[in-house]
């Protein structure tokens, strides 16, 4: 068969060994500057992914967290970095979710966590 032949499955196999193996390098050098101590750079090892819109995509990344927000927010990604290496540091591996408090540009208050629809 073209598609399940001897062949076929063993060069899919061959891509996905290839593929773990970059993986667990990559997470491999990510885990050795955790365990540095120091806390990552966002752009060096970043702790979460911004996902825009209103439902998440399915998970296909590494960063721990997930920040599901609406387009055109503007996100300090090094504090908010600091914040959650904090956090998981202290807390992990028991948190599931995180709810970030998000106030408005000018700080007039607190930006509301559900539109009214």
């Amino acid at each position: 068969d073209e598609n399940f032949g001897r062949e076929m499955v063993g060069d899919a196999f061959q891509d996905l060994i290839k593929s773990a193996a970059s993986n667990f390098q990559r997470r491999t050098l990510a885990r050795a500057k955790t365990i540095a101590g120091r806390m990552p750079r966002f752009d060096d090892v970043p702790m979460f992914r911004v996902v825009y819109g209103d439902y998440p995509e399915i998970v296909d990344w590494d960063e721990p967290f997930t920040l599901l927000a609406p387009r055109g927010l503007e996100i300090a990604k090094e504090q908010l970095q600091a914040s959650l290496w904090n956090f998981l540091m202290k807390k992990a591996p028991s948190v599931t979710a995180v709810l970030v408090r998000t106030v408005y540009k000018d700080g007039s208050g607190e930006v509301p966590f559900m539109d009214d629809y």
